[in-house]
């Protein structure tokens, strides 16, 4: 082992195998693992090289232990990685860090989760086996500015510029840390609560519906009611614009994204399982209120 690994060891992917191709050799999770494993039960891990022998080095591990009280956050976070391997080591990590989670090998499968479960950040592989994760990066940011964090080989900087231009949130490149993994994470997740809260109040009412902007969070009649991500995006569109009456097509655009087309089918799928999940009687609707076939009002 060079001087220059030194500082890398614990770093995920990172190697020291100069062959490149031969993955016999390890990918470089060995000691990352390690590295997560200590430092979720509050403990240090640090490596030193101590030149005695001709052949080579030894090295030593110092492990301190310590005791750490496990958080759990509300946060949930969908990891998009095809690498089964890389994908268990990062739900790993976030389940020491009391992440809810939910994975996905490809691009389809992601894109499902993220309409059918309240997702609050997505870590996105862009070398995906059915679609380059650019082009997922796009077809989310048609719907949502959900926080995407790209975690990636790719390390070139018209690459990342790439990516961040199309709508990613921040770029990790491969070797990383899981420290930094986290940082990363964390840092995102703040920004997402400081956009939800700087355009108003974090909760609002009408009626017997809230909404809280903060947590993503909607209750009725003081209980918290399960809604998907895009129920969710269209009740906060109707808070936002309260007492107005919107287009189908300007809701279609802001829901769907400007390259959905003008097809209702959806969106009256979309209307209805909403009305059945906030309204007493949907025949009879108190918060949603269609004017007439294309116009749609919200109280």
């Amino acid at each position: 082992m060079a001087k220059e690994d030194i500082p890398n060891v614990f770093k995920m992917f990172y190697t020291t195998n100069r062959r490149g191709a031969d993955t016999s050799r390890g990918i470089g999770l060995g000691l990352a693992i390690c590295e997560s494993i200590i430092t979720a039960h509050g403990g240090e891990i640090c490596v030193q090289s101590r030149k005695r022998y001709k052949k080579g080095q030894n090295l030593y591990l110092h492990c301190r232990w310590g005791n750490k009280s496990m958080i759990t956050r509300s946060e949930t976070i969908l990891i998009v990685e095809d690498d089964a391997q890389i994908r268990n080591f990062i739900s790993y990590v976030l389940q020491q860090e009391g992440f809810p989670h939910l994975s996905a090998g490809t691009a389809k499968n992601a894109l499902s989760l993220l309409v059918t479960n309240p997702v609050d950040l997505v870590l996105l592989d862009l070398g995906l086996p059915d679609c380059d994760g650019m082009d997922v990066i796009k077809k989310i940011r048609e719907w949502s500015e959900i926080p995407i964090i790209v975690v990636s080989a790719r390390d070139q900087d018209h690459e990342k510029a790439a990516a961040l231009d199309t709508g990613a949130d921040d770029y990790l490149t491969k070797p990383f840390s899981t420290t930094e993994l986290m940082a990363r994470i964390r840092v995102a997740l703040r920004h997402l609560k400081k956009t939800g809260t700087e355009s108003g109040q974090a909760v609002r009412t009408v009626g017997g519906l809230s909404i809280d902007l903060e947590k993503r969070l909607v209750y009725l009649d003081g209980a918290e009611i399960h809604v998907t991500p895009l129920e969710y995006n269209l009740l906060t569109l109707f808070f936002k614009n309260a007492g107005k009456v919107l287009t189908s097509q300007y809701i279609i655009k802001e829901i769907y994204g400007i390259s959905y087309g003008t097809d209702t089918q959806a969106l009256r799928a979309l209307m209805a399982g909403l009305r059945r999940k906030i309204e007493k009687s949907p025949a009879k609707p108190r918060y949603i209120l269609t004017v007439d076939r294309s116009r749609l009002s919200y109280w």
